[in-house]
């Protein structure tokens, strides 16, 4: 069970990668190979959920979301498929984790372009994404955007909000 509610950010990452190009540009969201290391400029922020399973980073013109290299480990561990069973359900069982591995070497990255808006609003970090104006919301409180389970401190969001503005002046 734990697995299956530390595993939520990757589905959201799926759910938006479903909606976007496979490969980000400049100007296009989509899916990345994870980078190792998250290097970070004078201008970038890092911010890691309180539970420390997810993280978002304003990198220079986009927004980088991703399990945290904490959670991967965790996950890696517990995707262990050495003691898995023999025959068919083994087989899924091996297939099933091998899938879940290939998503955690993934991070969705968006332009700050396509994000509309961004605030910390009533507990919740909340991003608007363009063109269908629907929003990601840190965390998830109902209504109508995707909810993503990660609580982010007031301080971090704050931050996170004040450098992706910054981010897209830049940009303009």
């Amino acid at each position: 069970m734990r697995l299956v509610s530390s595993l939520v950010p990757l589905a959201v990452g799926a759910l938006l990668a479903a909606c976007v190009d496979a490969s980000p540009n400049r100007d296009a969201p989509g899916i990345a190979a994870r980078d190792s290391v998250l290097a970070l400029g004078a201008h970038d922020v890092r911010i890691v959920s309180t539970d420390g399973q997810f993280e978002m980073a304003v990198v220079g013109e986009q927004v980088v979301m991703r399990m945290s290299d904490l959670a991967v480990q965790r996950i890696r561990r517990e995707l262990d498929t050495t003691d898995a069973a023999t025959g068919v359900g083994g087989w899924i069982e091996r297939r099933v984790k091998g899938t879940v591995r290939t998503v955690l070497d993934k991070q969705l990255v968006l332009p700050v372009t396509a994000i509309t808006d961004a605030r910390y609003e009533e507990g919740e970090l909340r991003l608007t994404l363009r063109g269908n104006g629907k929003a990601i919301r840190y965390p998830g409180a109902g209504g109508s955007g995707s909810q993503v389970n990660g609580h982010f401190a007031r301080e971090d969001a704050e931050r996170f909000v004040a450098a992706l503005r910054a981010a897209r002046e830049r940009r303009s």
